[in-house]
Order: structure tokens, then C-alpha cells, then sequence
């Protein structure tokens, strides 16, 4: 229910995960595709870095400034 709430405020989801994507389902499940939801997975026990977080925030506010162009 929060996550519905949120989205309504935001202009894309980023779901950073340490797995496959299972959380990504979910979320995507919530927002009903309203605005799109990124994932960003690591697998193997490492942790996602701040810089591989900040790398994908960047690229999506990127992306979003694109398509608000057109």
C-alpha cells in the first residue's frame, strides 16, 4: 500500500536487489506499470556498491528527462 502511495509522487521505481529480481515482481505488481520500475541485481554475496546505485539513479533521471523531451 505504501509503495502505491509513493509512486504516485515519483517518476520511476529503482528496486536494488541482491538476488534475481524477486522483489522487482512485486513492485511492478503494486504500481500497475504507472511509471516503470528499474532493477538493480548483484548475485553472489557482494553487496551493491553506493556508486553502482548512484550510477543507475543517474541513468534513470537520464532516461526520464528523454522521454519528457518528446
Amino acid at each position: 500500500k505504501r509503495i502505491r502511495e509513493l509512486s504516485k509522487r515519483a517518476h520511476v521505481i529503482l528496486v536494488p536487489e541482491m538476488n534475481l529480481g524477486q522483489m522487482i515482481l512485486e513492485v511492478q505488481r503494486v504500481v500497475r506499470e504507472e511509471i516503470p520500475v528499474i532493477g538493480v541485481n548483484k548475485i553472489g554475496g557482494v553487496p551493491l556498491t553506493v556508486e553502482e546505485i548512484l550510477k543507475e539513479i543517474e541513468s534513470s533521471a537520464e532516461r526520464s528527462r528523454h522521454r519528457s523531451a518528446d
